[in-house]
């Protein structure tokens, strides 16, 4: 009895517990700023895929980045949607040290904690998704691999209460 309940709890821990951390990429080139890369203008194709991997959502970032205060990232972003609806969001990054971020943004509860290492950034929040008149958030697990100076692959897995698969948002940028 022990030496199954033992097993359980390992396997639970195997599948729960792991996860990859930025620093598992610290070799990987291009070196990934997303300070510098996001400054100025970028654009982005998405794809919502939701729970059963059906592609649900297609869309179309325009980004336009500000980088004036050293440590700091403002970025203005506007979605269109291919059913034609528009969302304008405004996030900021900040450095705190080394390659330790916050953010904030104004669909972001109580912001986030990020990460950047060798070709990759990852950040974790909550973010709220409005559908008329009602409202609910998502926790967000959001990688961005740098391909090259041009292009990164945008990789965001959305989890309700922690643990139940809400789908995942693909996204393509390229700087303009």
């Amino acid at each position: 009895m022990c030496k199954s309940i033992i097993i359980l709890m390992v396997g639970c821990f195997t599948v729960f517990g792991c996860s990859v951390s930025p620093t598992f990429y610290k070799r990987n080139k291009p070196t990934f700023n997303i300070l510098q890369y996001f400054c100025g203008k970028t654009e982005g194709y998405g794809i919502f895929f939701d729970a059963s991997d059906k592609a649900t959502v297609r869309f179309k970032v325009s980004a336009i980045g500000n980088c004036e205060s050293p440590g700091v990232l403002k970025l203005q972003e506007d979605i269109a949607f291919e059913d034609g609806a528009a969302e304008h969001r405004m996030i900021e990054v900040y450095r705190i040290y080394n390659n330790k971020m916050t953010i904030v943004g104004n669909d972001l509860e109580h912001g986030g904690k990020g990460e950047q290492s060798g070709n990759v950034a990852n950040f974790k929040y909550t973010r709220v998704i409005k559908k008329g008149l009602s409202s609910s958030g998502f926790e967000v697990n959001d990688w961005m691999y740098m391909i090259d100076k041009n292009q990164m692959f945008n990789r965001m897995e959305l989890k309700k209460f922690y643990w139940f698969d809400a789908g995942e948002i693909t996204i393509i940028w390229r700087k303009a």
